[in-house]
């Protein structure tokens, strides 16, 4: 049997590693083309991995990992800033297993690469909450304040959780709001690649 042909270098994604996502603990492709086929049973995984693709496209944008939750109908209850109950993204739910913490980290780009996607939890220390949430919002000290970082290459940067747990009253959570003039497209990389995707229930 011939030796496997070598990756193809000049696509975005030569090969691809996913580890901690979503329902994926760990998927190495070691070879993709420029048509790549993913067959299987529903239910096995196959819009699992092109969400991971487009999340490694858009660098983790806020946006688009809404998009993937809001897809799945990931929700959790909160309560806003008016004391309303709603709905909000469930950011557990990017993680395999739903296991959120600073030691689980999400992870999508090619095999081999040093300079993949990665996601985590991170706590907010002061400094952050400044310069991320609103500052007239009212943050009390017993509050954790939990961030998604997200890095990539020479990037760092961390998207506020759209809910905090407060100690003692695990039920209740408060809505937090980015802050609008800190939040821009400029601070996100620029070497985003953009993409469509087709997933079920979507014409052909």
């Amino acid at each position: 049997m011939p030796d496997a042909k070598p990756p193809d270098q000049s696509l975005h994604l030569p090969s691809l590693v996913i580890k901690n996502f979503r329902g994926i603990d760990e998927l190495t492709i070691p070879r993709l083309g420029r048509v790549t086929l993913l067959a299987g049973k529903n239910g096995v995984g196959k819009t699992t991995v092109l969400d991971a693709v487009r999340i490694w496209a858009y660098r983790a944008a806020a946006r688009v990992l809404s998009d993937v939750l809001i897809n799945r109908d990931e929700f959790v209850q909160a309560i806003d800033v008016n004391g309303e109950e709603i709905g909000t993204s469930d950011w557990e739910a990017l993680f395999h297993g739903r296991k959120i913490s600073v030691d689980n980290t999400i992870l999508v780009g090619a095999s081999g690469d040093t300079d993949n996607l990665r996601i985590r939890l991170v706590t907010l220390d002061a400094a952050e909450q400044n310069q991320l949430l609103q500052p007239q919002l009212d943050i009390f000290s017993d509050e954790q304040i939990f961030g998604l970082e997200v890095s990539f290459r020479d990037f760092r940067g961390i998207i506020p959780a759209s809910y905090v747990q407060i100690s003692g009253t695990p039920i209740i959570r408060r809505r937090l709001r980015p802050a609008p003039d800190r939040s821009s497209r400029s601070r996100r990389p620029s070497n985003e690649v953009l993409c469509n995707t087709l997933g079920p229930n979507i014409p052909d």
